[in-house]
């Protein structure tokens, strides 16, 4: 092909579609800024066995709706691999037709408007805070929010949070999931090492009424100690979160005992007690919902919102820290959905 000197702009590619599996490059380093390989208008069409590379914004962007981008490889662009404004588009479908992003400026792949995209199998070369794999909204990564009620490009979905990771013969992944409740999800799992990312497996879990779900997976590929494991979740409408906060496998074996489900919520007395100025409160959860945590003075004066957000099965500790109270008597409460008890505790200065 001739040097790339502006945008392609296609409104129906299928007269552009290979039918031959060499691929093709589309090199834009002489194409001057702004540039991006392709840009895709209308609906439906695909984009396949194609190699953009060097471009000063995008690959491809696509403002479609219902396109298919497989088999592809997006390296050196200098904004990403490709930027989404359209909706229900499929970026790879199978395993097998994955696309490659490696050494691109920015994200893999930028969601910056449209719902139902999605990203499914694809591998990257790059995978932390800059370099994301997946940017919804564009403006690095999106936190998580209780019941995933915000909205944005593909509803801003929920990541999942991975909370342990075990290898051997097979990879266990333990975790949870808080989204939309009364509502399945398909997670896709990814082990990332020195240059890329690795289709691990994929499970489907479904949240309760409160919108959490547990993760407790067994995938027959194995991650390696050293290498970082990462998640995603997709909602039944195609909505792809960005990939989850990584976990490093660091070793075969849990390195102590499982921890026991509690049994009842429970507060426990504070320690050190009496203190000056920190002291440490412990607290049992043994299912999931709301906890607020609070300190009183004698009065019944509020004082401090210690917790106050939904918390899952386990048991937790929280440090309070009394520098600006004077020396007394005070009193913590906990909250849950169906329990309440209160302490005492004595701040001595």
């Amino acid at each position: 092909l001739p040097p790339i000197r502006g945008t392609y702009f296609f409104d129906e590619f299928e007269s552009f579609r290979k039918t031959s599996q060499a691929p093709v490059t589309l090199d834009g380093s002489r194409c001057p800024s702004p540039c991006s390989g392709l840009v895709m208008a209308g609906v439906g069409g695909g984009v396949s066995n194609i190699r953009f590379q060097n471009f000063p914004t995008y690959g491809l962007e696509i403002l479609n709706d219902s396109l298919w981008i497989a088999s592809n490889e997006f390296a050196g662009n200098g904004s990403g691999g490709v930027l989404i404004n359209g909706s229900n588009n499929f970026v790879a479908d199978s395993l097998a037709r994955a696309n490659r992003f490696e050494e691109n400026g920015g994200p893999g792949i930028v969601v910056e408007g449209g719902t139902g995209n999605r990203l499914l199998f694809n591998t990257f070369t790059h995978v932390d805070s800059v370099w994301l794999a997946i940017d919804l909204a564009g403006d690095g990564v999106t936190a998580n929010d209780d019941g995933d009620r915000d909205t944005g490009p593909n509803n801003l979905q929920n990541f999942p949070v991975l909370d342990n990771v075990l290898m051997g013969g097979s990879t266990t992944i333990l975790g949870r999931l808080n989204s939309t409740p009364d509502t399945d999800f398909r997670l896709q799992f990814f082990a990332w090492s020195d240059t890329l990312t690795r289709f691990l497996g994929e499970t489907t879990v479904s949240t309760d009424a409160n919108g959490d779900a547990r993760i407790d997976v067994v995938l027959d590929s194995t991650a390696q100690i050293g290498q970082e494991v990462y998640a995603t979740a997709t909602d039944p409408d195609g909505n792809t979160s960005e990939f989850s906060a990584a976990f490093e496998v660091v070793t075969g074996v849990a390195t102590e005992e499982p921890e026991e489900v509690p049994a009842t919520f429970r507060l426990e007395q504070n320690y050190p007690n009496p203190f000056n100025p920190a002291t440490t409160i412990a607290y049992a959860v043994p299912e999931p919902g709301r906890v607020r945590l609070e300190v009183f003075d004698t009065l019944g004066r509020l004082v401090a919102v210690l917790v106050d957000e939904i918390k899952t099965t386990g048991t937790y500790d929280i440090v309070f820290d009394a520098s600006g109270l004077p020396s007394g008597t005070y009193f913590y409460k906990m909250t849950g959905e169906r329990y309440s008890q209160t302490r005492t505790l004595v701040l001595l200065k």
